[in-house]
């Protein structure tokens, strides 16, 4: 539950609804989750990865989209395409700056993912595009119940 707690927390707290494009980077537990959390508030989930071999297991787990981050074409088709971004990755070295091109201008980019190592971006991405920073590191009895509830809606 508390994995589940960490994704669907901060999609709440940002109000995400039906129609709402929000990206997940980090296709592991957490990315998971959050895929499945979005489906089931109605909003459309896109994948994001570094890795093309796992388009076919995300997209059986409810994405819409999917882009390989590594791929240059995929980047641009990809650049201002979500209204929220969910980073649950942890990497060294992660792109910040390609990540927050994916967010539309005043989106939200949000991070539960704890980076190895200091990050690293260019405010050009976020101040002229309105964009916010946020992070939320796990959720609360409330989210848990509020999971609860969407698991058994969804049956």
């Amino acid at each position: 539950m508390c994995a589940g707690a960490t994704v669907f927390t901060p999609l709440k707290q940002e109000g995400v609804k039906a129609g709402d494009r929000v990206g997940v980077v980090g296709i592991g537990g957490l990315g998971h989750l959050a895929i499945q959390f979005i489906r089931a508030l109605g909003a459309i989930p896109i994948a994001f990865s570094r890795s093309a071999n796992k388009e076919q297991e995300i997209r059986a787990l409810g994405a819409e989209e999917f882009y390989n981050l590594s791929d240059e074409a995929d980047q641009k088709k990809a650049a201002n395409s979500v209204d929220y971004l969910v980073l649950t990755a942890d990497a060294n070295d992660m792109p910040y700056n390609l990540y927050l091109s994916l967010v539309r201008k005043r989106g939200t980019f949000i991070m539960v993912g704890l980076p190895n190592d200091d990050v690293k971006l260019s405010p050009f991405f976020i101040v002229p595009r309105a964009v916010r920073v946020r992070g939320s590191c796990i959720g609360c009895i409330g989210s848990i119940q509020d999971i609860k509830d969407i698991s058994r809606c969804r049956r």
